[in-house]
């Protein structure tokens, strides 16, 4: 394991997300939800490694650019002399916000300040800028010596001018740390080459790195590390000078913070820890790329059998149409039909001989009555049959359950049945709602006047005719009486008995003419409702039929995702 603590921190996220993402069909059951827990439980402990942090100490002399060295470092300006000059006698400490500080800084009893940045690129890292050695006397040398136990780096700082300052060599001697967690850096290298040749600028750094290599080795130092650089150049941005060695330095830090961080994660056995996760996401990402590859095929033969489906539904949804709901909308249609005069006797009589006196319970009921039984059960069926083959495909590859769970839940009968039966009523319920009674408009008044027309012509005849009985000097009431007396005898009489029942027949004849036309009418309408309603039912089955199709690619694109993502994390865990 050689990762960090930080790119640890960074996969230990990423399997949160991947386990707690919100429809995840890759983490789902008991056994995603003892992941989560694992995964908190890991996360919590991994908080509790902030001394994991990397504690570097920057000490030279007055002037040697120790703040510009830990701005070079971070990438930002975190460091600036207004920090020093209130506290010249005490330990200056650098941390991110996010980073809590060693136990060590913190319980120090060495006077320090502490100064908190946001400086992503040293997140890890505690930069301690140290008093200036050559400005120690008494307590405060004491101070500082025993501040050096609580780093894990020393950086000496010396600059031309300073690098061969008997009062370093002399501190360096007392200084308690081990050799080998010191590191030199000679910062202000620029001031050697400035307008001279570069071979003059090359020459003079050679030999005063030889020189400053010799003294500290005469000092038992062994195999000193020693960096040349300029720290305002590499904080400047820009292609570095070639003599610069910066960037080198910079690498040497962090290397030896990922060395600490790894150290700890090895101490806390947290990398074992996320393995066994990852072992088991592994698992569930093989199982989740076999239910993948079966759904891809299932949806490549359901868009291939769509069109067959389409048309079985849309015949069984005609059939039932006719047998369950064309009589229901029979009786809405004639449910307030109020014919008049003989109309009415004709109908009755006209519809007894159409239906051979036979009533219906779909003539008699005004609302259609939903049942999973016969037609509609069969189709439901049809749900269950589509699930058979993902399930079975699924088992025989050897897909856990816990997978297969979404799946199943796409084509749950019960679930399938309650949207299509609500889908059903609203939609029967509007063409329903749509019925128009008869005679709309300026029909409703022709039959009635054409009655009342036969009617005034049998009355005008009568009376016609009576008019012949009355004198021609019979006037007022006696005329009215005389003709009154007349018209009923000319209505009892042969002639009359023989118009009254002329007028019947028309009546009659007139009834059936309207009757059948009132009944083509009808027909018509019964016929563009049931039309329409079966056009609209076959949408509701296209659409459950596209809703599944796309249910299921969206599925596998989710399985896809899962995988892909816990691919690219054991990938880059390998890199690391």
């Amino acid at each position: 394991m050689s990762r960090s603590l930080e790119a640890f921190r960074a996969d230990l996220r990423q399997v949160r997300e991947m386990l707690d993402r919100d429809g995840a069909p890759v983490f789902s059951g008991a056994e995603a939800t003892e992941l989560r827990r694992e995964a908190a439980a890991l996360s919590r402990k991994l908080d509790e490694l902030s001394d994991s942090v990397l504690s570097v100490g920057l000490l030279g002399g007055t002037g040697v650019g120790k703040s510009s060295l830990m701005n070079g470092l971070a990438g930002s300006e975190i460091a600036s002399a207004s920090h020093r000059r209130p506290h010249t006698d005490r330990v200056l400490v650098y941390r991110h916000r996010s980073t809590s500080l060693p136990s060590p800084v913190l319980h120090s009893a060495v006077p320090w300040v502490e100064h908190v940045h946001d400086a992503e690129g040293v997140r890890q890292v505690i930069l301690c800028d140290l008093p200036d050695f050559d400005s120690l006397v008494g307590l405060h040398r004491r101070h500082v010596m025993d501040f050096l136990e609580n780093l894990d780096l020393l950086v000496w700082v010396v600059s031309p001018e300073k690098y061969a300052d008997e009062r370093l060599h002399s501190f360096l001697a007392e200084a308690p740390k081990a050799s080998g967690n010191y590191v030199f850096v000679m910062n202000k290298v620029d001031q050697l080459f400035g307008a001279a040749p570069l071979e003059v600028g090359y020459d003079r750094l050679s030999r005063m790195a030889q020189t400053f290599h010799r003294q500290l080795v005469e000092r038992g130092i062994e195999r000193p590390v020693i960096y040349t650089l300029s720290a305002l150049e590499a904080l400047g941005g820009g292609e570095p000078a070639p003599w610069s060695q910066f960037n080198a330095f910079r690498h040497h830090v962090f290397h030896e913070r990922d060395t600490k961080e790894v150290a700890a994660i090895k101490t806390a056995n947290l990398d074992q820890e996320l393995e066994s996760i990852l072992t088991v996401m592994d698992q569930k990402a093989i199982q989740a790329g076999k239910l993948r590859r079966i759904l891809e095929e299932l949806a490549s033969e359901f868009v291939r059998d769509r069109a067959e489906w389409a048309r079985t539904g849309r015949e069984a949804f005609d059939d039932w149409t006719e047998s369950q709901v064309r009589g229901c909308v029979r009786a809405r249609i004639r449910h307030g039909i109020q014919e008049p005069g003989a109309g009415s006797l004709v109908r009755s009589f006209m519809r007894r001989l159409e239906e051979d006196g036979a009533t219906t319970a779909e003539q008699a009921s005004l609302k259609v009555s939903l049942s999973r039984d016969g037609i509609l059960g069969q189709l439901v069926e049809q749900w269950t049959r589509m699930e058979n083959r993902v399930v079975h495909r699924a088992l025989r590859e050897g897909v856990p359950q816990s997978l297969l769970e979404p799946v199943q839940a796409m084509f749950d009968p019960e679930e399938r049945w309650n949207r299509w039966s609500r889908s059903l009523a609203t939609l029967i319920d509007a063409g329903l709602a749509h019925v128009q009674l008869f005679s709309p408009g300026g029909r409703r008044w022709i039959e009635p006047g054409a009655y009342s027309l036969l009617t005034a012509l049998l009355l005008a005849g009568i009376g016609l005719h009576s008019l012949g009985v009355v004198a021609p000097h019979e006037t007022g009431w006696r005329a009215g009486l005389l003709w009154l007396g007349a018209a009923t005898r000319m209505l009892f009489s042969a002639e009359g008995l023989s118009a009254l029942a002329s007028y019947g027949l028309l009546r009659l004849m007139l009834g059936i003419r309207f009757h059948a036309s009132r009944k083509k009418r009808l027909q018509r309408l019964e016929q563009k409702i049931i039309e329409a309603l079966k056009s609209d039912l076959g949408r509701v089955w296209d659409t459950e039929l596209d809703a599944a199709i796309s249910r299921l690619q969206d599925h596998r694109r989710d399985l896809e995702r899962e995988e892909e993502g816990i691919s690219r994390l054991r990938q880059r865990r390998g890199r690391g």
